[in-house]
């Protein structure tokens, strides 16, 4: 539902600040992202990463489906998404996880656990 994210507090120290742009940088090459999304199914952070190498010979399914959609001449960089914040966002999220968790548990109904995630999103701040 959230993907990954990688944060830089305000009250961290220099050495903190400076190792944590390090690793993102680290983290975010184009060797690194190919990597990080052939061996997770995320897509990688880079169009540069599409065309790495290791990226192109991955064995995992989404990535072999990602793959096969751009060799169509599709713009696959154009299936990306973004899901803004708003106010409540967050506890929607939560409701859906808990949802989702209630019905596949058998402790409530599919109408019970949305009616219980709507209720529990109307005055979420």
């Amino acid at each position: 539902m959230q993907g990954p994210s990688i944060c830089f507090l305000a009250n961290s120290t220099i050495q903190e600040r400076i190792g944590g742009w390090l690793f993102y940088k680290y983290i975010t090459n184009t060797t690194n992202s190919a990597y990080w999304a052939s061996s997770t199914g995320y897509n990688p952070v880079r169009t540069s990463s599409f065309t790495d190498k290791n990226y192109k010979t991955s064995t995992t399914p989404l990535v072999n489906t990602v793959l096969d959609f751009a060799a169509t001449g599709s713009d696959y960089t154009k299936w990306y998404y973004t899901s803004p914040a708003f106010k409540g966002s967050s506890a929607a999220r939560n409701e859906i996880d808990s949802l989702m968790a209630a019905v596949l548990l058998g402790t409530k109904t599919v109408d019970q656990a949305f009616d219980d995630a709507l209720a529990n999103c109307l005055f979420a701040s």
